[in-house]
C-alpha cells in the first residue's frame, strides 16, 4: 500500500516549543483528530487525547502546555501533517484536548510597526514585506515565507501610526491577486502557490457519495467600484471602476462598492476593481466538503490548497468537470477510521474557504 494513502492513517499528537524549538512530548495517544489546510486563510486543528488516566505523558502534556507558548503537531503514520500554536487546552475528568491554528495565526496578533509605501509593486513583494514585518519585533514563531511574482501590481501605504494588524492587510492582498497557503511552518505565496499541473483525475468512483455542488451568486458583481484613500471624495478622488457588459446583459447590474484606505491612486483602485470583477462577474461553481474514497489514487501529501486537480463528477444535478484548484482539505479520524474531504473552486476565484 502506498505511503500516505487515504483512509488508513494512524494518528498521534506531539507538543513542541514555540517556533519548533524543541519536541517536548511525542507520540501522544489520541482518540479523535481534526485538521485542515486552507487557501488564503488560517487553518485549524484539534485533538482529544485518549485518556489522561491511562498515560502519564498525556496528563503532563495537558498540564504543562500553554497557548502560544507551545505548538501542537499532528503526526500521521509518523510524519507531521499539521503544526501550529495551541490557542486553547482543556481537561475534563480523564479527557484532555487541544485547539490550535497554523502559524499564520500570528499575523492576526502582530501590528505594522514600520511605515511602508509601495507604488505599482508586485503584490507578492508587498505580501512578503508585510509578513516579514510581522516578525520583526519577535521572530520566535520561526515562520518562513516564500513568494513568487503574481504580475499583479498595486500601490499601498501602511503607516505605523495607524496600528494596523497585519493579518487583515494580507487577506486584503489575497482578494486583489496574491494567494497563499501554509504547509507546516512554511508559507507559500504567489499567483500560483504550487506548480500549476493537475495532480490526478478524480471521477465519481473515487468519491464516497455524490458531491455537494453549488452556484454561488451572493458574491457576484458585474460593476465594481473600489474607493481608495479619502473614500472617493475631495478635489482628486481616489477610486476605480470596472464593468462587464456581457455579464450585465445576462445577470443584470450588480454593483459592488468597497473601500481600501491603503490604495493611494486611481490606477491601483482600477486594477483592484478589475481583479475583483474577473472572479465575480459569473456564478462561482463550488464543490464543497467532497468526501474522497480511501481507494482514490491520491495521497495526503498531494492535497495542498492551491494545487490544481482534474475532476469529472457527473453524478450530481450540477456537473463538475475540468481543471479546478483545491481551496480546502479537511481530515478527521476517530476509532481507527479516517475521512478526508476536499473543497474545489474555479482557477482564479478567491481562495478563502471559511
Amino acid at each position: 500500500m502506498a505511503l500516505n494513502t487515504l483512509g488508513c492513517g494512524r494518528y498521534s499528537a506531539q507538543i513542541w516549543a514555540r517556533g519548533g524549538g524543541g519536541l517536548l512530548f511525542s507520540d501522544l495517544e489520541v482518540s479523535q483528530v481534526q485538521w485542515d489546510r486552507r487557501l488564503d486563510d488560517t487553518s485549524q486543528a484539534s485533538v482529544t487525547l485518549a485518556g489522561l488516566g491511562r498515560s502519564a505523558a498525556c496528563f503532563a502534556a495537558i498540564r504543562d502546555a500553554n497557548p502560544w507558548q507551545h505548538e501542537l503537531a499532528i503526526a500521521r503514520d509518523g510524519a507531521v501533517v499539521w503544526q501550529g500554536p495551541i490557542v486553547d487546552s482543556a481537561s475534563e475528568g480523564v479527557k484532555g484536548s487541544y485547539d490550535a491554528r497554523d502559524v499564520s495565526a500570528w499575523w492576526d496578533h502582530r501590528k505594522e510597526r514600520v511605515d511602508r509605501t509601495f507604488t505599482q509593486t508586485d503584490l507578492a513583494t508587498i505580501f512578503q514585506t508585510l509578513a516579514d514585518d510581522a516578525m520583526l519585533a519577535d521572530p520566535s514563531p520561526n515562520i518562513t515565507v516564500s513568494t513568487t511574482p503574481t504580475s499583479v501590481l498595486g500601490s499601498r501605504t501602511y503607516l505605523a501610526g495607524q496600528h494596523l494588524l497585519i493579518g487583515p492587510q494580507l487577506r486584503e492582498l489575497s482578494t486583489a491577486g496574491v494567494d497563499w497557503t501554509v504547509v507546516g511552518r512554511d508559507v507559500i505565496a504567489g499567483g500560483i502557490v504550487v506548480p500549476a499541473s493537475p495532480i490526478v483525475r478524480l471521477n465519481d468512483q473515487h468519491l464516497v457519495s455524490p458531491p455537494k455542488v453549488s452556484k454561488d451568486g451572493l458574491a457576484m458583481a458585474t460593476f465594481v467600484t473600489t474607493l481608495g484613500a479619502g473614500g472617493g471624495e475631495g478635489s482628486t478622488p481616489v477610486f476605480g471602476e470596472a464593468s462587464d457588459d456581457d455579464s450585465i446583459a445576462t445577470y443584470g447590474l450588480l454593483d459592488s462598492v468597497s473601500s481600501n484606505d491603503s490604495i493611494r491612486d486611481s490606477t491601483s483602485a482600477g486594477a483592484s476593481s478589475s481583479s475583483t470583477l474577473a472572479i465575480s462577474s459569473v456564478p462561482v461553481v463550488v464543490a464543497s466538503e467532497v468526501s474522497i474514497d480511501s481507494g482514490a489514487p491520491i495521497t495526503i501529501d498531494q492535497l495542498v490548497p492551491g494545487a490544481l486537480i482534474d475532476v469529472a463528477w457527473l453524478s450530481s444535478g450540477i456537473e463538475v468537470a475540468g481543471t479546478f484548484r483545491l481551496s480546502k482539505v479537511a481530515a478527521q479520524a476517530q476509532a481507527g477510521a479516517e475521512s478526508v474531504t476536499i473543497t474545489i473552486q474555479p482557477i482564479g476565484a478567491t481562495g478563502s474557504s471559511g
